[in-house]
């Protein structure tokens, strides 16, 4: 089995990994108008899949700073340990009657119902269970769990409180959305001298590619999960920074974020038009957002803190020691290839 530090980088990678081939092939759309628990799954499935990343984001960023002083103990010990094969198998059964249920669940097919929604949810559950256990055994990752101290009331918290920020902003989707329409169309146009925008319609692009900038894609998700992540991030090190000044990181994510978003769309516009329309809509279009809230929280995180106007430390960060003693950024940077190129990989599905 891989060493400790390796086990812990790939849990969440194939995780990840198996998240995006699911979000990229299963559409909720098609559940519209179904009644009882298949109805519930088509209307709240999205936001109950984007909590679970919501507080897993959270809870790894902020359960780190808990579970820190024991994370390279527990690592040493989950190198000695030999593989539970039979929780790797247990797994892909387990994903496999996810991908069989599914194909019946999101095909329209007569035989789905309350039973069959049930056990597709059962093997969900027993996939992410037996997937972590593999990688890291129950006792280990209940400790971990348990290490995570109040790291779980702001990741609960934050998870709660996205999904209805999110809902609520719909409200503000129409200004935003027109704010990012002009947003793009500033980035393209020198690119594309023969420009198509409709404001009626918000379509823009080129005569070969252009796509309609719905209300979904007006950048207010990401606007809400950076302003859940930031301020929950600035309670919980509020020791380690300066106030008020450090109240500024809140607009500067958020605002971060909706400039991103634009960006986003200008970049799948310039690789629909170069004759990648496939990887424009497919994994650019469903990945992209989630890579850019991810990089900027990592920044936000890491480079605050290293800022004597914001920071409160007495004693200054030295980068060089840093990273020698915390490996964290050597094991984020192959996950963060990895999900780039699963991406790509994916754009095609």
């Amino acid at each position: 089995m891989a060493n400790g530090p390796t086990s812990l980088v790939l849990l969440p990678t194939v995780g990840v990994l198996e998240l995006i081939v699911l979000s990229i092939w299963i559409d909720t759309k098609v559940l519209d108008g179904k009644a009882g628990l298949l109805g519930a799954v088509g209307d709240f499935g999205p936001r109950i899949l984007q909590s679970i990343a919501v507080l897993a984001a959270v809870l790894l960023f902020f359960g780190y700073s808990k579970a820190k002083p024991i994370l390279w103990p527990i690592s040493e010990r989950l190198s000695d340990i030999p593989p539970h094969w039979r929780f790797l198998s247990a797994h892909f059964a387990a994903m496999s009657a996810v991908v069989f249920l599914s194909t019946v669940l999101f095909g329209a097919s007569p035989r789905a119902d309350t039973l069959i929604t049930l056990v597709w949810l059962a093997a969900g559950i027993c996939g992410i269970a037996t997937g972590v256990f593999f990688f890291v055994p129950p006792r280990i990752s209940f400790e971990l769990a348990r290490s995570c101290g109040s790291a779980w009331i702001y990741a609960a918290a934050a998870a709660i409180v996205t999904p209805v920020f999110a809902v609520q902003s719909q409200r503000l989707w129409n200004a935003t959305t027109g704010l990012t329409f002009k947003l793009v169309r500033f980035f393209i146009s020198p690119v594309i001298p023969a420009l198509v925008a409709i404001p009626a319609t918000q379509t823009i692009g080129s005569q070969k590619f252009n796509v309609e900038i719905t209300t979904a894609c007006s950048g207010l998700e990401g606007m809400g999960l950076m302003l859940v992540f930031s301020v929950l991030w600035l309670w919980f090190f509020r020791s380690d920074y300066k106030f008020p000044r450090s109240l500024l990181l809140i607009p500067i994510g958020v605002s971060v974020m909706f400039l991103l978003n634009a960006i986003r769309i200008a970049v799948l516009i310039l690789i629909g038009n170069a004759g990648a329309s496939n990887v424009a809509l497919g994994g650019f279009h469903s990945q992209a957002g989630w890579i850019a809230f991810i990089c900027v929280a990592l920044t936000l995180a890491s480079v605050t803190h290293r800022m004597p106007w914001l920071s409160s430390r007495q004693t200054p960060v030295i980068v060089h020691e840093r990273l020698s003693e915390d490996p964290s950024a050597a094991f984020l940077m192959p996950f963060l290839a990895i999900l780039a190129t699963a991406m790509v990989c994916m754009a095609n599905s």
